[in-house]
């Protein structure tokens, strides 16, 4: 069966057409873990439908018992399913499904998504998440990611105001102000992988070595000079304009010293040093 063909259709079942599969593998289910899934489920819905075998006017669970069991805790009514009509034609179509489903999620639902398998039928193991997606282990895991990152990160990706890159980028930062700081302009400018990561890397030439390190003492006679780096101030004007965002824009080190710092200098009636 190839993943190429068309999805098959989801059906919203009552849940008290859902009976429980005639064996279930998993008779004991860690509580911490099925409260964690309840709550990706209340947030995000059941992203994953259930595969189901009718029963004449009932349905028996093949794959998502766990899911049903979450679903019931939040009071949902109805669930997504996928219908079979033969117990073999739902036990080979376990996998197929769950890579027809993967092609249709956005990075965040994704995430949630291979989550909810791990923690549940995966039986936390990302090897097993990866074979049942049809992805390779590093792409699982970099999903997963994702959820161990900022929060605020994660939604804007869910609500696809930022793309994928981006998200991976700021995550970087570990400072969560500065984070936050510049997750907002990313949203509002719209900014591409390549300007976030150039403000990521500014931000990390400027404060990576500070971080998780003592300050340096200061000199009792010297002054203490206050940091005045703001990403969003012009290397030319020396303004902040809330209306505009800088743009990245590739120049040597030695050009910027020989040609655009006197130019600047002069511009300014200062004295180039």
């Amino acid at each position: 069966m190839s993943v190429d063909a068309p999805a098959p259709t989801t059906h919203a079942i009552a849940i008290g057409l859902l009976d429980a599969p005639g064996i279930d593998l998993r008779a004991e289910r860690d509580p911490a873990i099925l409260e964690q899934i309840t709550e990706s489920i209340r947030r995000y819905g059941v992203l994953h439908p259930l595969i189901v075998l009718r029963t004449g006017d009932r349905f028996e669970i093949v794959d998502g018992f766990t899911r049903l069991i979450c679903a019931q805790r939040i009071g949902l009514e109805t669930v997504p399913c996928w219908v079979r009509e033969t117990r073999d034609a739902s036990i080979e179509g376990v996998k197929y499904d769950t890579a027809v489903m993967r092609l249709n999620l956005t990075p965040a639902e994704e995430a949630a998504f291979f989550h909810e398998l791990f923690l549940g039928e995966c039986a936390q193991d990302i090897d097993a998440v990866a074979a049942r997606v049809g992805r390779s282990r590093a792409y699982v895991d970099d999903r997963l990611q994702l959820l161990l990152g900022d929060a605020e990160i994660l939604e804007a990706l869910r609500a696809e105001q930022i793309k994928l890159g981006v998200a991976k980028s700021l995550n970087t930062i570990p400072d969560e102000s500065w984070r936050r700081y510049y997750l907002r302009h990313a949203i509002k400018s719209g900014s591409s992988v390549a300007a976030v990561t150039g403000w990521v890397q500014d931000w990390k030439t400027t404060h990576g070595d500070q971080v998780d390190q003592p300050p340096r003492p200061q000199p009792s006679s010297a002054p203490v000079v206050a940091n005045d780096y703001n990403p969003q101030r012009c290397y030319c004007c020396r303004q902040v304009d809330p209306r505009e965002m800088p743009e990245s824009v590739s120049i040597h080190r030695s050009c910027v010293m020989r040609i655009l710092d006197p130019l600047l200098a002069a511009y300014r009636g200062e004295t180039a040093d």
